[in-house]
């Protein structure tokens, strides 16, 4: 997904990495050991390397190098991550002037959700949310409880902004070697076939209708990754609760982003901004056009 990081180089002044690194950030609480130990075990898989990243000022009374110690303490009680590369950064910024330039160079970012940074802004906004509205990488939430094995779950729309998460969805299915499944869910309000204009139609219509929908949306997709087997699930319900009741006991939720920013989060609550805190397994938020970027 992400091009390699000319940059990028083990410690012994080896070749280039062919991806580029997993970045999680760090603030020395514990609520981040859960995410630090993923993002290990996610690079492991991926064949690169760890980035820890910290923002000078965010933690009070704890110095850079204390919390990057106690990420490295983690790091070592976690299994299965022999030969993995581990990498310090310290921002002096969040949003433009901190995260956002390093998920130019990182094949992910990952964040606690019970972290500073994983809370709510005073607007009442996660701040993970904003960051994917603007970050040049999936961003990853770690909820506080959560399982981390099983099946990838991906939300599927039908208007074409989660392509860029069914692209994620797939190769971290393929690398887990675990089973896909694809949910997209409809609405009186939502819907996403040419009978959208009669919503008296039995439901047994709608459901053909919309299955079709989820079928093309994936055609192409199965092609490329035709090892990876996939469910197809078509509900009648809203996107946010039908994916947190799929995010129990899977390993990874994936979900789309229009990537509008703050302001429309006032007006009304996006799918991705629901589940920051809902979601039972870790979150992948991929904004809408991410793959021409990069």
């Amino acid at each position: 997904m992400n091009q390699p990081d000319p940059k990028a180089r083990t410690s012994s002044g080896g070749a280039a990495r062919r991806r580029a690194p997993i970045a999680v950030v760090v603030d020395g609480s514990a609520e981040c050991h859960a995410a630090i130990a993923w993002s290990a075990r996610e690079a492991a898989m991926h064949g690169t390397s760890i980035q820890l990243v910290h923002s000078r000022g965010s933690v009070r009374n704890r110095s850079g190098k204390a919390v990057f110690a106690d990420a490295r303490a983690a790091l070592g009680s976690t299994p299965g991550i022999a030969g993995v590369e581990i990498t310090e950064i310290a921002t002096g910024g969040l949003l433009g002037s901190g995260f956002v330039p390093i998920t130019a160079r990182a094949h992910m970012l990952v964040i606690a959700a019970g972290s500073v940074q994983g809370q709510r802004t005073r607007l009442g906004a996660p701040y993970p949310a904003l960051l994917a509205a603007k970050a040049k990488c999936p961003v990853v939430v770690i909820p506080r409880d959560m399982t981390d094995e099983g099946h990838v779950v991906v939300g599927v729309d039908g208007a074409g902004s989660s392509e860029d998460a069914i692209a994620v969805a797939f190769e971290e299915a393929a690398g887990r070697g675990v089973a896909l499944k694809a949910v997209h869910t409809w609405n009186d309000f939502q819907l996403s076939t040419a009978i959208a204009d009669d919503t008296d139609l039995p439901w047994d219509a709608v459901e053909t209708g919309e299955k079709v929908v989820l079928s093309e949306r994936l055609a192409g997709w199965r092609a490329r990754f035709p090892d990876v087997p996939v469910i197809e699930i078509v509900t009648k319900d809203s996107p946010a609760r039908q994916l947190a009741h799929q995010s129990r006991g899977a390993a990874l939720l994936v979900i789309g982003s229009h990537g509008r920013g703050p302001i429309s989060g006032l007006v009304f609550r996006s799918t991705s901004e629901s589940l920051m805190y809902a979601s039972r397994c870790p979150l992948v938020v991929v904004r809408k056009g991410l793959r021409e970027e990069r």
